[in-house]
């Protein structure tokens, strides 16, 4: 350890902590810049302006019966049109909707064979790209990654 005096000790410390005080201090005046300054002496609102200031600012009132969401006003039509949803969402899909989320990856998929094909190719060129010790390296770590799901179990002699 390098031989200092305590004069030279307490002068680092107090230019550290002075440094923190100034990091502080400038964290505390940006989280002060960010709270929202009181208009006409009351705190900031948060959210949906009130519709006033949206009509006066030029926002198009919504359409007679519907809410600004494009919900109807009607509780009873608003219960409708959400059973009428949760029974489209929950029908069951036709096959060609199924077979347009599917990917090729899936075996059910009608393309998969090719799709595995191709992907057998490209791997085989990857692999023959390599050198012979770049495969074991590969041949290992895949290896190593079969073996890391498997439990392990210790077994000790017991006398």
């Amino acid at each position: 350890m390098c031989p200092m005096d305590t004069q030279e000790l307490a002068q680092l410390a107090a230019f550290g902590l002075e440094k923190m005080i100034e990091e502080l201090q400038g964290k505390l005046a940006v989280v002060k810049g960010m709270a929202a300054p009181p208009v006409n002496g009351h705190p900031r609102r948060r959210g949906r302006p009130p519709k006033t200031l949206l009509l006066a600012a030029g926002v198009t009132a919504p359409a007679e019966g519907k809410l600004a969401s494009g919900w109807p006003a009607d509780p009873e039509e608003r219960r409708r049109e959400m059973a009428r949803r949760m029974a489209k969402w929950h029908q069951p899909k036709t096959a060609p909707q199924r077979e347009h989320k599917m990917h090729p990856r899936d075996r059910a998929h009608p393309d998969h064979a090719a799709w595995a094909a191709k992907m057998r190719a490209a791997q085989k060129k990857v692999w023959n790209r390599m050198t012979v010790a770049e495969r074991k390296k590969r041949a290992a770590d895949i290896a190593a990654g079969r073996q890391h799901n498997k439990p392990s179990v210790k077994l000790e002699a017991t006398a």
